[in-house]
């Protein structure tokens, strides 16, 4: 999501009033490693996989990108599903990269759900975990009969983000 103000930038009011508010401006952040922006998108419990199943809280996940550890050069997030119930939201996609960590290859495609919690209309993620995919991930079966992941035709639209080099 770029400020109208300023074309390029992310947008810097977090009032987010909806999950996919919070969804897309968080793929914009993690691909251009926007930790400003992420900052305040990541609850302060937050707590994240990380490279070599390990698991970190906001401020790893943060120095990850500004210590440039973790370099992005593109970054797609595909949405599967994603369900609200009162104030807990969760998202279920698959997290397409073409990453570096620590020198090596991190690039693939990984399942990924974001957790997120809203507070004083506020919502913010407090997890995400990844699965690394093989080469062809399968649909994703709902749990819940005629949702949107179950019925042909219908599953969201991508929403993929490059990173300017």
């Amino acid at each position: 999501m770029a400020d109208a103000g300023n074309p390029g930038r992310l947008r810097t009011s977090m009032a987010m009033e909806t999950f996919d508010e919070l969804l897309s401006l968080w793929c914009t952040a993690e691909a251009r490693g926007a930790t400003d922006v992420l900052d305040r998108l990541l609850d302060e419990d937050f707590l994240g996989d990380g490279p070599g199943c390990s698991l970190l809280d906001k401020r790893s996940w943060l120095a990850r990108h500004s210590d440039g550890v973790y370099v992005v050069e593109r970054f797609d997030w595909q949405i599967l599903e994603a369900r609200e119930h009162q104030h807990t939201a969760i998202g279920i996609g698959v997290q397409s990269q073409v990453a570096r960590y620590r020198g090596m290859d991190w690039s693939g495609d990984f399942l990924c759900t974001v957790v997120a919690i809203s507070r004083q209309d506020r919502w913010t993620i407090v997890n995400v975990q990844l699965h690394r995919q093989p080469e062809t991930v399968p649909a994703i079966p709902s749990a819940r009969a005629g949702s949107p992941a179950h019925r042909p035709g219908t599953r969201q639209p991508a929403r993929s983000v490059h990173r300017a080099r």
